[in-house]
């Protein structure tokens, strides 16, 4: 079974859209924030949960391949597609998510694929899907083409010409 390669992507915008679910697109549930009480002045931590929903509400991140990090850079905060509880296991949900000014490289670092997946870049087993009852973006073994989600500008990004592709 092909589950793609690696690639090298391009560092900008990228809106989630989804060839595997046309039509649709992960979207946010709405931002909350937890701030420090006074004197201390800034977010400590703001999160969102993140579902399928219609593609005109498409979620846009900012991709950047140095650290595979998925930003949003529209947000309070910069946050970022992270997995919840730092749980490697398929079913775990992923969230949009900022803790005040620490990153969690470990839990927040992705790769795209060939294929139009978006994996795990500590385990590459582990792709970005969505849950049967409610649609919540979830984890899911790479081999579950089901609740996988294939992504249509990361497709798009494997079909540029001249693009160099890292292989795994």
């Amino acid at each position: 079974m092909d589950r793609g390669f690696p690639i090298a992507g391009r560092e900008g915008p990228l809106r989630l859209t989804l060839a595997s679910h046309p039509g649709q697109a992960l979207t946010l549930e709405g931002d909350f924030c937890c701030p420090f009480p006074p004197p201390v002045c800034c977010c400590f931590a703001c999160w969102s949960g993140v579902r399928l929903g219609d593609e005109h509400r498409a979620m846009q991140v900012f991709y950047k391949p140095y650290n595979g990090q998925l930003e949003r850079t529209e947000a309070c905060k910069e946050m970022r597609i992270h997995n919840k509880w730092a749980k490697w296991e398929p079913n775990n949900e992923v969230i949009s998510f900022a803790c005040g000014c620490f990153d969690c490289v470990t839990r927040e670092s992705w790769t795209l694929y060939s294929d139009g997946t978006i994996h795990s870049k500590y385990h590459p087993e582990l792709v970005l899907g969505a849950r049967d009852k409610d649609g919540k973006l979830i984890l899911v073994r790479q081999e579950d083409r089901r609740r996988q989600l294939v992504f249509k500008e990361v497709l798009a990004m494997e079909k540029i010409p001249g693009r160099i592709n890292v292989r795994g």
